[in-house]
């Protein structure tokens, strides 16, 4: 787990250019403005990395799922740990990128497979349909039907309105 781990933080940093900007930015979690490089997200679709780490969400994510006495507790934090790295990851190719955008929302019943905790897939599927007003245009009744029964199941947040708003601002398609 721990090879996988850093694989996985090391294919969060992929998409960084690693220098500050003003213009095109992504707000990482030690509050430093970097850029996300385009070129890099790009090259991650040609090499089909998303594909590998939706196919690694889709084939392990069940595993969070296991009652905690089933498995040992370091066990299940690292596996968490790299479900969120996951997301993150996405989150990063997905970015400000409509091609990437397309590409992941093929899959994005992917996303809804566990939802026991929060590990990035909410803002996974914001950073998808932010400022692309085609995707936007073309969510399916199913998907918001999903999303509405997990704001159901979840109860009424104010995280789950985000996903609204982002729609509202790119269309008016609701």
């Amino acid at each position: 787990l721990d090879t996988v781990i850093k694989i996985l933080e090391e294919l969060t940093h992929i998409c960084f250019s690693g220098r500050r900007i003003q213009g095109k930015h992504f707000l990482k979690s030690n509050k430093e403005l970097i850029a996300i490089n385009e070129t890099r997200q790009n090259m991650m679709r040609y090499l089909g990395i998303h594909t590998i780490i939706l196919d690694l969400i889709k084939d392990g994510i069940h595993i969070l799922s296991v009652k905690d006495d089933q498995i040992e507790k370091e066990i299940k934090r690292k596996i968490k740990t790299c479900f969120e790295l996951c997301h993150e990851a996405l989150r990063y190719f997905v970015y400000d990128n409509q091609k990437n955008q397309k590409v992941v929302q093929k899959n994005i019943d992917v996303l809804f497979i566990w939802f026991g905790g929060n590990i990035g897939q909410l803002e996974l599927i914001y950073e998808i349909y932010r400022n692309n007003n085609k995707l936007s245009g073309q969510i399916s009744e199913d998907f918001l039907n999903h999303y509405i029964t997990l704001i159901h199941k979840k109860g009424r947040r104010a995280k789950f309105l985000e996903f609204f708003e982002i729609l509202l601002e790119d269309t008016n398609c609701l």
